[in-house]
């Protein structure tokens, strides 16, 4: 059961195209340029096989439309028009550009998948060599990067953030565990990989949200039942295990004592924990004297002011916390505005127990608990994460015509990743 990298056929241009936006995605982040998003623009529109470009409009896209509708009244209503307001015509036209250029069936969307999960591939090997020589991938490319002096020593790599790069890392452990490599090898370094990736970036609470990932997917999934043939290659493994612990036990021993002085800084005292609480407590105080404000909202770019106003910690400007974000700048009516269309198709994905319906789940729970730790929708690639997820729900979850039965889900799974119906 997986996904052949090995198949004849050709990855087409449904499947390329958001693989390659999400590369000038990840180069946009660094170097933001108009003519990068001209031409970003551009490829997601353009269909070389179709003479006429043909929309089709999506159940989620309507309260997208409200909630970015809404947003600008609320901003314009205000007056809280200032420079920020062109990082917002950037995500804004990024959300456009994710959606317009995501795969219409679901064969093109695994693929896409894969290629995503092949990019991760090349992150993993990656990674080491950022973790153990200290050798940041941008200077490799010759790229002058900046980073705040608290993420040294973190590896992030294509993806500037340690957080960010965590993000991805839960998000790509979702992909491999409902569509995998056909290849066992493939799928068993992918997830190890991944998870000592995860480690390296040492974000606590991209740990916690990969354990709890974990949980779900076990009580969603599958009851564990081991086969003589997987008991007898457990046991044929564990003294290859044993060996390579004693000949690496220096930097694994290193790596177990980073680790465990890490969760010992999850304390009160921390500056991590000090800040995001500190914000939550401000924000409740404000709410509770500016109810108006609470409710509606004060305009895109809002949040920034009030972490000005109300500063916890110096060094942090942000919320870190994507609700208080979208509260401070849309009030309590934008923020379920902007989760209804990952909040509806729940109960739906509840009652399957599908590979997609299971990939929906996953991803929406990462999503809603990464953003109680940072501002995730406010870095561009991130929104690619938001995207995939959504649409998910097109063809997967919410549309009639293509869930009708099981059987039939099964059966448009089949070409692509070998289920059995």
């Amino acid at each position: 059961m997986g996904i052949d990298v090995a198949a004849k056929s050709k990855v087409n241009w449904p499947a390329l195209k958001p693989f390659l936006l999400f590369g000038l995605c990840l180069i946009f982040t660094l170097r933001p340029n108009i003519l990068l998003l001209i031409l970003s623009t551009i490829l997601a529109f353009w269909n070389p096989k179709r003479k006429s470009m043909k929309i089709r409009i999506r159940p989620f896209y309507i309260s997208i439309f409200f909630f970015f509708a809404y947003a600008s009244l609320i901003t314009i209503i205000f007056g809280n028009l200032n420079e920020e307001l062109v990082t917002a015509f950037y995500k804004i036209i990024w959300t456009i550009i994710i959606f317009a250029a995501l795969p219409l069936n679901l064969m093109n969307f695994q693929k896409f998948l894969t290629l995503l999960k092949i990019f991760l591939f090349i992150n993993f090997f990656l990674g080491f060599i950022e973790y153990f020589f200290s050798y940041d991938v941008w200077d490799m490319l010759r790229i002058s990067v900046d980073r705040p002096v608290y993420l040294e020593g973190r590896i992030s790599v294509f993806f500037y953030n340690p957080i960010v790069y965590s993000h991805f890392l839960v998000f790509g452990c979702w992909c491999e565990l409902c569509f995998p490599f056909r290849r066992k090898f493939l799928h068993y370094s992918f997830l190890l990989l991944a998870v000592v990736n995860l480690i390296f970036t040492e974000a606590r609470s991209s740990w916690a949200i990969f354990a709890l990932g974990m949980l779900l997917y076990v009580f969603l999934h599958f009851k564990i039942k081991f086969t003589r043939k997987q008991i007898t290659a457990i046991i044929a493994i564990l003294p290859i295990v044993v060996i390579v612990c004693i000949i690496f036990r220096a930097p694994l021993g290193n790596l177990i004592e980073k680790v465990f002085n890490r969760l010992a800084m999850t304390t009160t005292e921390d500056n991590s924990f000090v800040q995001r609480w500190g914000t939550v407590q401000n924000a409740v105080e404000y709410f509770n004297t500016e109810v108006f404000a609470a409710f509606f909202g004060k305009g895109y770019g809002y949040s920034s002011e009030f972490m000005n106003e109300h500063q916890v910690l110096a060094v942090f400007l942000s919320a870190d916390n994507q609700y208080i974000t979208y509260i401070l700048n849309y009030g309590f009516i934008g923020l379920i505005l902007f989760l209804l269309p990952l909040m509806m198709p729940i109960r739906q994905a509840l009652h399957k127990k599908d590979p997609v319906s299971v990939f929906f789940l996953g991803t929406t729970m990462t999503l809603l608990l990464f953003f109680i730790f940072y501002d995730a929708m406010g870095w561009y690639s991130i929104r690619f994460l938001y995207g995939i997820t959504l649409y998910s729900t097109v063809y997967f979850v919410t549309n009639r015509k293509h869930t009708r039965s099981k059987k039939l889900l099964m059966q448009q799974l089949q070409p692509i990743t070998g289920l059995r119906r």
